[in-house]
């Protein structure tokens, strides 16, 4: 098949891959690896939804990557920049973790900012970069650049809350934080 294709000029010509590049960040790979010493990856699971109810659940998934590995799961209110910023705060005054040099994110509205369908500075990117944090985003629909939060992810949903029947939502908080409003 490979070879029909081939010859009626039917397919790609090979391209050996470059390594240490990322066509879709524009900035190399091992670059990234070097940025910060701290590296907190985050990413929102959800929503997720308990038979027999329409309300939605929303977690937050935060990984420390670097200098150790730690991954902890919020259940939030919503998947809104508050609730990150709430998250924030329990992560680095409550639990007195480190305040990261770098923290990974996708292009969600809630990370990066959105009003009215136009692209602002966010409250997240201004509390990073107020606080000395690089903010770093990874490229649109290329979940595989945050790979260590969504791998741990896919073990939430494995794990949690594909192995345990819930009957009413108190019952998703075991095992797992549940963060008020600071």
């Amino acid at each position: 098949i490979n070879r029909t294709l081939k010859n009626n000029d039917l397919s790609k010509p090979y391209e050996k891959k470059q390594k240490g590049g990322s066509v879709y960040m524009l900035y190399p790979k091992d670059w990234l690896l070097k940025l910060g010493e701290t590296l907190l990856q985050i990413d929102f699971i959800g929503p997720r939804y308990l038979e027999g109810s329409s309300e939605p659940l929303h977690f937050l998934s935060c990984k420390y990557v670097r200098p150790f590995k730690m991954h902890l799961f919020f259940r939030i209110k919503s998947q809104t920049s508050i609730q990150v910023l709430n998250i924030f705060y329990t992560l680095f005054l409550a639990f007195r973790l480190p305040i990261p040099d770098v923290v990974q994110m996708d292009n969600g509205s809630a990370f990066r900012g959105f009003i009215e369908r136009e692209a602002c500075i966010g409250r997240v990117v201004r509390w990073l970069c107020g606080n000395g944090i690089i903010p770093l985003f990874n490229a649109p629909r290329s979940p595989w650049n945050n790979g260590s939060v969504e791998g741990g992810n896919n073990v939430f949903d494995k794990k949690f809350w594909q192995k345990f029947h819930f009957e009413s939502i108190k019952e998703t908080v075991g095992g797992i934080s549940e963060v008020q409003h600071l």
